[in-house]
Protein backbone atom coordinates (compact mmCIF):
# COMPACT_ATOMS: atom_id res chain seq x y z
CA UNK A 1 0.00 0.00 0.00
CA UNK A 2 1.52 3.22 -1.65
CA UNK A 3 1.11 6.18 1.45
CA UNK A 4 -0.70 9.66 0.52
CA UNK A 5 2.20 11.59 0.28
CA UNK A 6 -0.28 15.12 0.31
CA UNK A 7 -0.60 13.68 3.95
CA UNK A 8 2.88 14.42 5.08
CA UNK A 9 5.13 17.96 5.37
CA UNK A 10 8.19 15.21 5.32
CA UNK A 11 9.43 12.07 4.50
CA UNK A 12 12.61 10.60 6.38
CA UNK A 13 14.57 7.64 5.19
CA UNK A 14 15.73 5.67 8.18
CA UNK A 15 14.70 5.73 11.93
CA UNK A 16 18.11 5.09 13.23
CA UNK A 17 19.39 7.94 15.88
CA UNK A 18 19.52 10.86 13.52
CA UNK A 19 16.39 10.29 12.07
CA UNK A 20 14.28 9.41 15.31
CA UNK A 21 15.37 12.46 17.06
CA UNK A 22 14.54 14.68 13.77
CA UNK A 23 11.24 13.01 13.24
CA UNK A 24 10.56 13.72 17.17
CA UNK A 25 11.56 17.22 16.79
CA UNK A 26 9.67 18.15 13.53
CA UNK A 27 6.33 16.46 15.13
CA UNK A 28 7.07 18.39 18.36
CA UNK A 29 6.72 21.85 16.15
CA UNK A 30 3.37 20.18 14.44
CA UNK A 31 4.85 18.86 11.29
CA UNK A 32 3.50 15.91 9.67
CA UNK A 33 6.17 13.23 9.40
CA UNK A 34 6.09 9.97 7.59
CA UNK A 35 9.27 7.42 8.06
CA UNK A 36 10.47 4.74 5.88
CA UNK A 37 13.09 2.60 7.49
CA UNK A 38 14.00 -1.04 7.09
CA UNK A 39 14.73 -2.54 10.34
CA UNK A 40 17.52 -4.76 11.00
CA UNK A 41 18.94 -6.24 14.08
CA UNK A 42 22.68 -5.54 13.30
CA UNK A 43 21.81 -1.75 12.87
CA UNK A 44 24.00 0.73 15.15
CA UNK A 45 20.95 2.38 16.51
CA UNK A 46 20.28 -0.79 18.32
CA UNK A 47 23.26 -1.31 20.04
CA UNK A 48 24.16 2.62 20.52
CA UNK A 49 26.63 2.80 23.33
CA UNK A 50 29.05 5.94 23.74
CA UNK A 51 26.44 7.98 22.42
CA UNK A 52 28.27 11.34 23.28
CA UNK A 53 31.81 11.52 24.17
CA UNK A 54 33.15 14.64 24.72
CA UNK A 55 36.52 13.52 24.40
CA UNK A 56 38.39 12.16 21.67
CA UNK A 57 42.31 11.06 20.35
CA UNK A 58 44.84 10.07 22.07
CA UNK A 59 45.28 13.03 24.05
CA UNK A 60 41.65 12.52 25.44
CA UNK A 61 41.24 16.50 24.09
CA UNK A 62 38.19 18.06 24.51
CA UNK A 63 36.14 17.65 21.03
CA UNK A 64 35.15 20.77 18.93
CA UNK A 65 32.23 22.44 20.57
CA UNK A 66 31.81 20.10 23.84
CA UNK A 67 31.66 22.58 26.45
CA UNK A 68 28.44 24.47 24.02
CA UNK A 69 26.81 21.69 22.81
CA UNK A 70 27.28 18.75 25.60
CA UNK A 71 24.31 20.41 27.97
CA UNK A 72 21.71 20.49 25.52
CA UNK A 73 22.23 17.03 24.38
CA UNK A 74 22.46 15.82 28.23
CA UNK A 75 19.14 17.34 28.57
CA UNK A 76 17.39 16.57 25.55
CA UNK A 77 18.34 12.75 26.27
CA UNK A 78 16.95 13.33 30.22
CA UNK A 79 13.68 14.70 28.72
CA UNK A 80 13.55 11.99 26.35
CA UNK A 81 13.68 9.09 29.02
CA UNK A 82 11.25 11.45 30.64
CA UNK A 83 8.19 10.59 28.17
CA UNK A 84 9.18 7.05 26.92
CA UNK A 85 9.79 6.32 30.84
CA UNK A 86 13.06 4.84 30.47
CA UNK A 87 16.36 5.42 31.81
CA UNK A 88 19.11 5.35 28.71
CA UNK A 89 20.87 8.29 29.90
CA UNK A 90 23.80 7.15 31.86
CA UNK A 91 27.15 9.44 32.76
CA UNK A 92 30.46 7.52 33.38
CA UNK A 93 33.70 8.66 33.98
CA UNK A 94 36.58 7.83 31.54
CA UNK A 95 39.65 5.58 32.99
CA UNK A 96 42.88 5.80 30.85
CA UNK A 97 45.51 3.25 31.85
CA UNK A 98 49.11 4.87 31.41
CA UNK A 99 51.72 2.66 29.57
CA UNK A 100 54.36 4.44 30.59
CA UNK A 101 55.53 7.73 33.24
CA UNK A 102 56.46 9.43 29.70
CA UNK A 103 52.29 9.32 29.05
Amino acid sequence: MTPDFDLYDYLLVGHGIAGAVLARELRGRGHRVLVYDEPRPDAASRVAAGLMNPVAGKRFALTWRAVETLPYAVAYYQQLGQELEADFLAETNILKVFGSAQE
